[in-house]
């Protein structure tokens, strides 16, 4: 079954040990907040 097939797949493991690698998507601009850059981290850890 599809649903069963989707629900066996595991996400793929991030390197948490390495440089932080974080990859931008896009940016936005917002009045009276600034801009806001996104992205998902790809390695490392953000705090």
């Amino acid at each position: 079954c599809l649903i069963e097939a989707l629900d066996a797949i595991l996400p793929p493991t991030r390197p948490t040990d390495k440089a932080l690698r974080l990859p931008l998507q896009d940016v936005y601009k917002i009045g009276g907040i600034g801009t806001v850059p996104v992205g998902r981290v790809e390695t490392g850890v953000l705090k």
